[in-house]
């Protein structure tokens, strides 16, 4: 039986630490979204259902693999469009398993409105992993394997 389906199918194309376009499709239990975007001379132009927004011209996404969105006050929501403020937080270092050995990981938390995840990279700033909690109560955890 199935309780929730999800699929999620996004591509971005970056240049200079910049967004220079994105494009979505979600499918969230039955509810379809997408999201168009692109850079243009002076902003950033997002399409999404029922929404037509500016954005900053060196915008980020989500982007976990890369430490550097960390320094971001918003980031661009790549399943609704939404131009989302964020603050982040350094907790303290531990250790997680990647490819079945301990590895020392820096540890941050990314809060938003309706979100809380914890992300985990290397000491080289490689993206090991991030674990969140789901709107019902369940964790919902990525680790590099």
């Amino acid at each position: 039986m199935t309780l929730y389906r999800y699929r999620h199918v996004n591509s971005e194309t970056w240049r200079g630490g910049c967004l220079q376009q994105i494009e979505s499709r979600t499918d969230a239990n039955g509810k379809e979204l997408f999201v168009r975007g692109e850079r243009k001379s002076d902003v950033f132009e997002v399409l999404a259902p029922a929404v037509r927004r500016e954005a900053p011209i060196c915008v980020k996404t989500f982007a976990y693999w890369d430490p550097d969105f960390l320094s971001e006050q918003a980031l661009l929501n790549s399943q609704t469009g939404e131009y989302v403020e964020i603050s982040v937080a350094a907790l303290a270092d531990r250790s997680v398993t990647v490819r079945g050995k301990e590895t020392a990981a820096k540890r941050f938390r990314i809060t938003a409105r309706d979100l809380s995840v914890d992300v985990w990279y290397s000491q080289d700033r490689d993206w090991l992993g991030l674990e969140s909690t789901t709107k019902d109560g369940r964790n919902l955890r990525y680790e590099l394997i």
